[in-house]
């Protein structure tokens, strides 16, 4: 169940039932987890065999690319109704995570896997 504030621009999720709850980690979180982790070990081995550092900057940028890809598709197929909804929508509380954690926060996240990945990769040389 959606709800919208007062001012209207903000909406947020009021209810979510345990079953919805269920199919959107199974159809959205778990894909996504399998995917990121599978980019993890795929595309740090591909940085960490990789022996200059102009390729190593070329590598890393593909990488952080294929990680952005979907939301480029969203951008660009999403009809601006549901871009709209998706920009005025609150997060989901949780109270495991409830008040943010700087983990959650996706740049921080992916700057933070490109140094440890080409930090590693220069450890292996």
């Amino acid at each position: 169940i959606l709800a919208t504030s007062p001012e209207g621009d903000q909406v947020t999720v009021a209810a979510l039932s345990r079953r919805r709850s269920a199919m959107l980690a199974l159809l959205v979180l778990l894909p996504r987890a399998i995917i990121a982790g599978a980019l993890l070990i795929i595309g740090g081995n591909y940085l960490a065999r990789t022996t200059s550092m102009e390729d190593m900057l070329l590598n890393a940028m593909a990488l952080a690319f294929i990680m952005d890809i979907d939301e480029l598709f969203f951008r660009v197929f999403a009809p601006h109704r549901v871009q709209n909804l998706v920009v005025h929508l609150d997060p989901i509380a949780s109270p495991r995570f409830a008040g943010g954690c700087w983990l959650t926060s996706g740049p921080v996240v992916k700057v933070a896997v490109v140094i440890v990945l080409m930090i590693l990769a220069t450890m292996r040389l």
